[in-house]
């Protein structure tokens, strides 16, 4: 909600807009797109003061939501592109080891040099050549 419009995110952030301000443009471009226990929540987030907390519950619900849902977000970091042969095989190793489905993102780093890094929630799995490379130099000093 707030990651696609950062405009809307800095009016309910301003301290300066009123309240009821921010609770009319809520119910105007929120009331018929979401549950009403959700539009609810946000005026009270509003009554409260405590609107800087709306991207958190929003990342707490997804991650909650996605978790109920067995699905993983997946963030791999490559020397070179992948393509889409590579891509497919390799989600489909990562749905078979963690047994969820993945959402993969994937990105180009070329310091890394060659293999992959792997970004599984708060797990980094550094299968590079330079996450390698570092390593060995460590061992040997």
């Amino acid at each position: 909600m707030l990651d696609a419009n950062s405009q809307l995110r800095d009016i309910w952030m301003l301290p300066l807009v009123e309240t009821a301000d921010k609770k009319q443009l809520a119910r105007e471009l929120l009331g018929n797109r979401v549950q009403p226990l959700t539009l609810n929540v946000l005026q009270l987030l509003f009554d409260k003061k405590r609107a800087m907390l709306i991207g958190d519950l929003q990342k707490a619900y997804r991650e909650r939501y996605n978790q109920l849902r067995r699905r993983t977000a997946v963030k791999v970091t490559s020397a070179l592109p992948l393509d889409d042969q590579t891509t497919d095989a390799l989600r489909g190793l990562l749905e078979r080891q963690l047994e969820q489905q993945i959402d993969m993102e994937t990105a180009v780093e070329p310091a890394l040099i060659g293999g992959v890094v792997l970004q599984i929630a708060d797990s980094v799995i550094d299968n590079s050549l330079r996450g390698r490379l570092n390593a060995l130099r460590n061992s040997l000093n």
